[in-house]
């Protein structure tokens, strides 16, 4: 089982409040009684379905288990360790596969003074750490929209949003002022075109696939300043931009998604992956419930 070690920030729609940002306590309180009355609704985007399916405040952690169903993620194959036949097991009529996700918030008082909070969250596949942050937000602008005035008397809509983010000792920035090389970078570039069939013109989208080698991967201030010159002269409307950095502690290559809402890529951040072994029984797939061994080894991270 591997895990994202990160934090979470808690911050108000746009900035427009920043001396009325809630604790991570008050949040997360506020949203484990909407999932108690049962406000806390699932979200389907294309054929995905994704809820909480338990939510629970123990002393200062918050525990969640998320569900993600798809038709589209595969039926399990199974092996005959007598024969070595392989056989898959169906899915039965109404039935669709699904995952879990594990994620616990430290929201202790010691995060109050920026409203940064130390969290982790299971990685599993299928379940990206972007779209748990987005149903998260979801339910909190569900819970805290409404339109105020700030000090200058101008309505604002006043709502709460949530970031995962990494220390600063893990942005690309830190990494190659202290040994990473500047390895590739990759950018996905899509444009409008239309094809022509009979009399008949449809538009699509062409994607094109731009990757930049750096000759001698280079480290320190000569790497910051190529990644960033690249970064300054590429168009904000790419699809992706990916930065890959050799990091020479670890002997390993990091791939970090850059925000293309970014100023800085020097800023962008590797989130920390760490294995949790040991379990006396296997993780399934899917659990129908906060696994208590889980716990007591994500809570020694936060």
């Amino acid at each position: 089982m591997f895990v994202y070690e990160a934090s979470i920030r808690l911050h108000t729609f746009y900035n427009y409040f920043p001396e009325d940002v809630p604790t991570a306590k008050e949040a997360f309180e506020r949203l484990n009684g909407a999932f108690t009355k049962g406000d806390l609704l699932p979200v389907k985007q294309g054929l995905s379905e994704l809820r909480i399916a338990e939510f629970e405040i123990v002393n200062s952690y918050a525990k969640i288990l998320f569900h993600l169903s798809n038709p589209l993620i595969p039926d399990a194959d199974l092996r005959n360790g007598r024969t070595n036949k392989i056989r898959t097991a169906r899915r039965g009529k109404d039935e669709t596969p699904v995952v879990s996700a594990h994620f616990i918030v430290n929201f202790a008082a010691t995060g109050d003074g920026k409203r940064i909070y130390p969290a982790v969250l299971e990685e599993t596949e299928r379940l990206s750490r972007s779209a748990v942050v987005s149903l998260l937000n979801l339910y909190l602008d569900s819970q805290y929209r409404e339109q105020r005035k700030n000090k200058k008397g101008q309505k604002k809509n006043y709502s709460v949003r949530l970031a995962f983010i990494a220390p600063v000792d893990q942005t690309i920035g830190h990494l190659l002022e202290h040994g990473g090389k500047l390895k590739e970078v990759k950018i996905v570039r899509e444009s409008m075109a239309k094809v022509t069939h009979g009399d008949k013109s449809y538009p699509i989208i062409k994607a094109q696939d731009v990757r930049l080698k750096t000759k001698d991967e280079p480290t320190g201030n000569k790497a910051k300043n190529i990644l960033q010159r690249i970064w300054d002269d590429e168009d904000r409307a790419v699809k992706s931009f990916k930065v890959l950095v050799g990091d020479p502690e670890n002997e390993s290559t990091k791939t970090v998604d850059v925000d293309l809402q970014s100023n800085s890529i020097l800023e962008n951040a590797f989130i920390k992956k760490t294995l949790l072994s040991g379990f006396k029984t296997p993780l399934r797939q899917c659990e129908d419930a906060f696994r208590a061994d889980v716990f007591v080894k994500i809570r020694d991270l936060v």
